[in-house]
């Protein structure tokens, strides 16, 4: 090899044998702690408590979220804090009033009301300890007292003040009524809290059932993705609504946690009041999404003891009645179980490397993940000594949950808890319901083709609650959707369940009474509105929920016209009609992405429109093609559109295109003769047809077949009489329709029916 080139030089190689060294490792976190502590304690040593207590401050500062430390650092304090505690309580007990005493008294407590805030459980513990044993037990504690107020009007030391009283309450009682006030202030601030949630909860309902009215009158002229958008535009729309409820809800979950200490104190020692904040505080937390996991835990954790032997519950039984376990059921649990579903249902769980989203594979394993997440959450239910009812209960649902998702054998659930649904209490209702959604929930494999499981779709509480356990079911899913990171992931997870809650309606005696204009109007637009946006998503992932989906749309336009007006009243509010009517305009046309026109006919046209054209083979892209036309502008709430759509539905004829070119060819004479032949015949069908079935104000399926026959008859007739243009091509049309198909009910505004 020759001599290299200037640029081929290798470098020389290094020498390895004076490296420095790696630094150490940090030392561990006692270890550090007790370094610390040892300064702290200078400190002490050469001022006072208040430059202490300060120094303390300023190292758990340096360790922002380090719990463990702050925890370590207190704890190899506690000869530290035994003598800030003694400082303080000397100035309390003397009643030293100078500015040097002020001073301590307030830079102790300032600086140790944010290291508890830092700190975790036991670190407090160490502060209120050695606090509470400083000062004397009497019920004026002078500065300390004053300076707790004053900084606890400024939301300072809650978390401090909260262990305080747990550490003063055994040892010395008059210094917990010398810090009543304070006390006070903690039951206030879980009412202020409570109130601003709950006022921020009402307008969130309110928009949520704006949302639900949107979809329900005109969502089947919009696409799955369509309704994707609408929903998300609406809910970007009023983003202010629902960031509200979040913060407010945080907001409650916070002060009931810092301040549930010093009520359940308060509690032990038969104080009504402070047990009746929390109480309301965790009925109003327990409607959070984000927090009713909070509610469940906090109905465990005061009931571990029996009753005899536990003073909460003592106090709480005294506050709200001998039957105080099942107002714990049904104002805290029942709503609370929900809620706390949909937030575990919402969670974005990993997919095995190499797996679809959609895979059954995944989804069963989805599906198990969920259910076992929900069994941990209820376990601080099952263990409690001090209810009666409530741990059989769950224990009892934890077995049927486990052979549905587990083994997919329905039997136990449909048993335990879909029978006898009218005479069961609220929290047996809401355990029914979260078992029907965890059996659906990914369950593709075991409702293969729509075959949906006989146990839950024949149970009693599909029979005679039909509408309340659909929209029981429905509710939680929707509540998970904003959970999901992943819509479509989590759209394909939910499919088989909204199948199975929608078929299951189907069958419920609601129908019956819906037709006996008997039915609850809110639930049922609740039903319909969310129904339609879950089974339009749904259907992207499991084409057998087509029915399903179908059903609910037919569904609508007949629950709307049965109602009438009564809808836009209980959901619209103050907002103006004008007002209202644009702003859904504007995000139909943004959801949609069709012009102002099309979006305003498709706002205008009712529900009953809509679903008329579906029936008729329509599909929501040949309805936003039939609202964006210009020649002829077409008007699908007119009296042309209506007609020939009910026509269509008379015979069984799903023909689109056909049916389209009928309209646009009626279209803006309101006197075309063809129009009035298929107008007139209906009308003139259902007045010489008054026959009712068994005194109802309904008719049975016979009725309704002899009715059809009837209205095809006289209108073959008449169109193979008649010289009007069009009106044999129009017969020649009808006799194409399939009549066993025929959805003859929905033809009659006066008889319309489900």
């Amino acid at each position: 090899m020759g001599t290299p080139f200037k640029d081929e030089f290798t470098p020389p190689a290094q020498d390895t044998t004076h490296v420095a060294p790696p630094p150490p490792p940090p030392p561990p976190v006692e270890a550090q702690a007790q370094q610390d502590a040892a300064s702290v304690a200078d400190v002490y040593r050469s001022s006072n408590a208040g430059e202490a207590a300060k120094k303390l401050e300023s190292l758990v500062a340096s360790r922002p979220g380090d719990k463990a430390y702050a925890d370590a650092l207190l704890k190899a304090s506690d000869a530290t804090l035994q003598k800030i505690g003694g400082d303080l309580g000397y100035i309390a007990d003397k009643e030293k009033k100078d500015d040097k005493s002020k001073a301590t008294v307030r830079d102790s407590l300032s600086a140790l009301g944010r290291v508890a805030d830092a700190a975790g459980p036991d670190g407090v513990k160490v502060i209120s300890q050695r606090l509470a044993e400083g000062l004397p037990n009497e019920k004026d504690l002078g500065q300390f007292d004053d300076t707790l107020k004053s900084l606890a009007e400024d939301c300072q030391c809650r978390v401090l003040t909260d262990g305080l009283v747990q550490a003063l309450a055994p040892i010395k009682p008059k210094a917990v009524e010398g810090l009543s006030e304070l006390t006070q202030q903690a039951k206030d601030g879980v009412s202020q809290a409570r109130g601003d949630y709950d006022k921020a909860l009402e307008k969130k309902t309110q928009a949520e059932a704006r949302l639900n009215e949107d979809l329900a009158r005109f969502g089947a002229a919009l696409a799955p993705e369509q309704l994707e958008a609408y929903k998300n535009e609406y809910r970007a729309k009023h983003k202010d609504v629902y960031d509200a409820e979040t913060q407010a809800a945080d907001k409650l979950a916070s002060t009931l946690e810092s301040s549930r200490g010093s009520l359940e104190t308060l509690a032990v020692a038969g104080d009504e009041k402070a047990i009746k904040e929390l109480y309301d505080g965790y009925q109003s937390l327990a409607k959070s999404s984000q927090h009713a996991d909070d509610a469940i835990r906090w109905v465990g954790s005061i009931s571990q003891l029996p009753l005899d032997q536990n003073p909460v519950l003592r106090t709480l039984e005294s506050a709200k009645g001998k039957d105080f376990e099942t107002k714990l059921q049904d104002d805290i649990l029942a709503p609370a179980l929900p809620n706390a579903q949909a937030e575990i249902l919402g969670k974005d769980r990993p997919t095995a490397p190499g797996t679809k989203d959609d895979d059954p594979a995944a989804l069963e394993a989805d599906s198990k993940a969920a259910s076992e997440e929900l069994n941990t959450l209820l376990v601080s239910l099952v263990d409690v000594k001090g209810l009666a009812k409530i741990p059989g209960a769950v224990k009892d649902f934890q077995a049927a949950l486990g052979t549905a998702v587990i083994d997919r054998n329905y039997d136990t659930l449909a048993n335990k808890f879909l029978t006898d649904w009218e005479g069961q209490n609220r929290f047996m209702k809401a355990l029914g319901v979260a078992g029907v959604v965890q059996s659906g929930f990914g369950a593709v494999n075991a409702f293969q083709d729509g075959k949906y499981p006989a146990a839950i779709i024949k149970s009693a509480a599909f029979a005679n609650g039909g509408l309340e356990l659909t929209a029981g079911v429905l509710h939680t899913m929707n509540s998970a959707s904003p959970f999901a990171k992943n819509a479509a992931k989590f759209a394909a997870r939910m499919a088989p369940g909204v199948g199975l809650a929608l078929n299951g309606l189907q069958m419920s005696k609601d129908v019956e009474k819906l037709k006996d204009n008997k039915g609850d109007p809110g639930a049922w637009m609740q039903v319909m509105g969310t129904g339609i946006s879950l089974a339009g998503n749904a259907l992207q992932f499991v084409p057998v929920l087509g029915t399903a989906a179908g059903a609910v749309i037919s569904g609508v336009g007949a629950g709307i016209h049965l109602l009438g007006g009564m809808v836009s009243g209980l959901f619209s509010g103050d907002d103006s009609k004008k007002e209202l009517k644009e702003e859904r305009t504007a995000l139909v046309q943004k959801a949609a992405q069709i012009d102002e026109s099309a979006a305003k006919n498709i706002v205008e046209a009712g529900s009953e429109d809509h679903e008329r054209l579906i029936n008729a083979g329509l599909t929501p892209k040949d309805i936003q093609n039939l609202a964006g036309s210009t020649d002829p502008k077409v008007d699908l709430n007119s009296t042309a559109t209506a007609a020939y759509a009910k026509a269509a539905q008379a015979f069984g004829l799903k023909d689109p295109q056909a049916l389209t070119q009928l309209i646009k060819q009626a279209q803006g004479n309101p006197q075309d003769p063809l129009t009035m032949i298929v107008t007139n015949t209906m009308n003139d069908t259902s007045l010489e047809f008054p026959r009712m079935s068994d005194g109802k104000d309904w008719y049975n399926q016979q009725d309704w077949k002899d009715l059809g026959q009837k209205f095809r008859d006289d209108l073959l007739k008449k169109l193979d009489g008649t010289k009007v243009k069009g009106g044999k091509e129009l017969a020649d049309l009808l006799r194409k329709g399939d009549p066993s198909q025929a959805d003859v009910r929905v033809m009659f505004s006066n008889f319309s029916v489900v």
